[in-house]
C-alpha cells in the first residue's frame, strides 16, 4: 500500500489514526530525528489512552522538551499497519491551529516504511516494506 504524503507548513506529513478510531485522525509530521512518537494534548485527553508514565526529555522538530512529558500506551493505524508504542502527549496548539498538525511521527512508528520525499516538487509517499 502506497500512501501520498501532503506538505503542510512545510513540512511533509501523513494521515493517520490513534487507537484504530478514524474520529481520532491524525495529521503527523515526518520527523526522522525523532525515535518517539508525540501526539497533541487535546487528542490524548479524547482518546481515553493508558498512562505509561513520565519522561523527563523528549526531541522531536517541534522542539526540545526538558520538561516532564506525560506518556501513554497506544497504537497508530497508519498505511496499512498498526504500530504499538508509547505516545507522548505535547502541546500543539500552534501547529495544529494554523496548520491541522496534532501528531510527530518518530521512527518507533515510521521504521517499518520506505519514505520517499522530493521537496522541490512537493511529493512524497511511504509505503510498508516488504521481507523477501
Amino acid at each position: 500500500m502506497n500512501l501520498p504524503l501532503h506538505v503542510v507548513d512545510g513540512r511533509f506529513a501523513a494521515r493517520c489514526s490513534l487507537q484504530g478510531n478514524p474520529d481520532q485522525g491524525l495529521l503527523g509530521v515526518i520527523d526522522s530525528g525523532s525515535t518517539a512518537t508525540c501526539v497533541d494534548t487535546q487528542v490524548c485527553d479524547r482518546a481515553d489512552l493508558e498512562f505509561a508514565g513520565e519522561s523527563g526529555r523528549v526531541q522531536c522538530v517541534h522542539r526540545g522538551h526538558r520538561e516532564v512529558v506525560r506518556s501513554y500506551f497506544g497504537h497508530i493505524d497508519i498505511c496499512g499497519r498498526t504500530v504499538h508504542t508509547r505516545v507522548y502527549e505535547l502541546d500543539m496548539g500552534q501547529e495544529r491551529e494554523r496548520a491541522g498538525v496534532n501528531a510527530i511521527l518518530g521512527w518507533d512508528v515510521l521504521g517499518d516504511f520506505k519514505i520517499t520525499l522530493d521537496k522541490p516538487s512537493g511529493t512524497g509517499s511511504m509505503e510498508l516494506r516488504t521481507v523477501a
